[in-house]
C-alpha cells in the first residue's frame, strides 16, 4: 500500500511541475519590464 501511495505522490508532483514551469518561463521578463516613477507632485512641505 505504500508502494501505492509513494507513486501517486510522485505522479502528482511530476504533473504539478508540468505545469508551473511554464509559468516560469513567461515570467522571467516581467521584473526587467517594468517601469516605476516616483513624483512628488502631491508633497507639502511646511
Amino acid at each position: 500500500m505504500t508502494s501505492h501511495t509513494s507513486r501517486s505522490r510522485i505522479l502528482l508532483g511530476v504533473g504539478g511541475m508540468t505545469l508551473i514551469f511554464p509559468m516560469l518561463g513567461m515570467a522571467e521578463g516581467f521584473v526587467d519590464d517594468t517601469k516605476a516613477t516616483l513624483t512628488l507632485r502631491h508633497a507639502y512641505f511646511n
